[in-house]
């Protein structure tokens, strides 16, 4: 019988090889959000503006990034592209910070913190919000803007779609736009809902207490 014999540089470089093929990759993370400066509330006396309520679909609840071509029924979630801050936080954060810089024009306000006395009251369901890369974002989302007793000024339904790019990062990029473009419409509508309520006499409702 012949004898086989293995040399030790052989064996270092086949453990090495074993080594490297059970590694996992490394998990990247993703930030929502768009490369602008943040603009700070107006401090005085001005109408506040709020976002009272925002839900988020169940299949969006989850750390890795959610991917969906087109209309297709079947998602695939991230395994190592995950979110390094929650939906519920990191959706809410991006529209008012959209938000903040129209509204302040229109001679409204949006406060770091809720104001249950805002002339203005906003709540949003998000219905969409993912894509793939190499295909499409897409956003939906139903919102609606009420007086500070409740009355319905506005409502309406959001859709936006753009090219995904190529990678996780491209998408994430992609969907921070999508979600700017909404807050921008938000702020838009809300400045209509304010000019109705002004036409009604009610204009000076709600307005924001003097920071401290």
């Amino acid at each position: 019988m012949k004898k086989i014999h293995v040399f030790p540089a052989v064996l270092f470089a086949l453990a090495c090889l074993a080594a490297c093929g059970g590694r996992s990759p490394q998990p990247r993370y993703y930030l929502l959000g768009e490369e602008q400066p943040l603009v700070a509330p107006v401090p005085g006396d001005r109408p506040a503006v709020v976002l009272r309520q925002l839900s988020l679909p169940s299949y969006l609840d989850r750390d890795g990034l959610v991917l969906r071509s087109g209309g297709a029924v079947q998602i695939t979630v991230a395994e190592y592209h995950l979110w390094a801050e929650p939906l519920n936080k990191a959706v809410p954060r991006l529209l008012e910070e959209s938000m903040r810089p129209l509204l302040q024009e229109k001679g409204l306000n949006l406060p770091w913190r809720d104001a249950a006395d805002a002339a203005l009251q906003m709540d949003v369901a998000l219905l969409r919000l993912d894509g793939a890369p190499g295909s499409s974002a897409e956003i939906s989302a139903r919102w609606r803007i009420a007086d500070r007793e409740g009355a319905l000024l506005a409502q309406g339904l959001f859709t936006g779609e753009t090219d995904a790019g190529d990678s996780h990062e491209s998408m994430v990029r992609a969907l921070s736009r999508l979600l700017a473009d909404f807050g921008r419409a938000l702020a838009h509508a809300s400045g209509g809902a304010y000019e109705r309520l002004a036409a009604q006499g009610r204009a000076g409702a709600g307005k924001q207490k003097k920071e401290r």
